[in-house]
């Protein structure tokens, strides 16, 4: 049909992004490991490339996850929801992206209601919206605000960096699947947390004032469903 064909053309594009967004990491891993191997590196330039070699690794694991997780959604997977604690989630994505955090120098700001109540959600997908926030935030800005608290009848999870080269043009795109506003990003990540936080009617809210992005996630607690 007309629109099949509309939707392929449209496509094409982006499945040729995609994997040059695939190929660029493999390349780069397979030639630090090439020169790992030769036994030519010091010692210091050794510990360098395996480190490169890791941020190469998490990124394609970003990738197919944000893959997976978007096949599940448009297959109509059925989320599981019950009361999760946030607190624990973002304290042990934290824990996870240290070593992350230390090689990019970045001292972030985290301030966590540790009484904040449970919120009604689906673990899975809840990790995956703040592990994807997190990582948009370390891959694409500089310095990182976490924070949450009560608000009303839901709780609220800020994230906020400096987002050099966006543009408020690019704002209303932020969420769009491919869109991506610089290179070497799929586009994928932030549509992934976007379709995760409405089949969770969790609200999603975003701004940039004088080049710092503002993510904003109101989620609807537990004791009130």
């Amino acid at each position: 049909t007309v629109e099949y064909q509309r939707q392929q053309a449209q496509l094409r594009p982006h499945v040729a992004c995609l994997s040059h967004d695939f190929r660029t990491p493999l390349t780069a891993i397979a030639g630090y490991l090439q020169l790992i191997r030769s036994g030519q590196l010091s010692p210091e330039e050794n510990t360098q490339a395996l480190d490169t070699v890791c941020q190469r690794t998490r990124l394609l694991r970003q990738l197919a996850d944000d893959f997976y997780d978007l096949s599940r959604l448009e297959a109509g997977y059925t989320l599981q929801l019950e009361p999760v604690q946030l607190h624990d989630l973002l304290a042990e994505l934290l824990a996870d992206s240290y070593q992350q955090i230390s090689q990019q120098q970045i001292e972030p700001v985290v301030s966590l209601a540790e009484d904040l109540p449970a919120v009604q959600a689906d673990r899975g997908a809840a990790r995956r919206i703040l592990q994807n926030l997190l990582q948009n935030a370390l891959r694409y800005g500089t310095g990182l605000e976490i924070s949450t608290r009560r608000c009303g009848r839901r709780a609220e999870v800020r994230f906020v960096n400096e987002a050099p080269g966006l543009t408020s043009e690019m704002m209303p795109h932020l969420f769009d699947r491919f869109y991506t506003g610089t290179p070497g990003g799929s586009g994928l990540g932030l549509t992934v947390v976007a379709q995760f936080c409405q089949r969770m009617q969790v609200e999603v809210r975003s701004r940039l004032t004088d080049g710092r992005l503002e993510i904003l996630l109101l989620w609807p607690l537990a004791s009130e469903n």
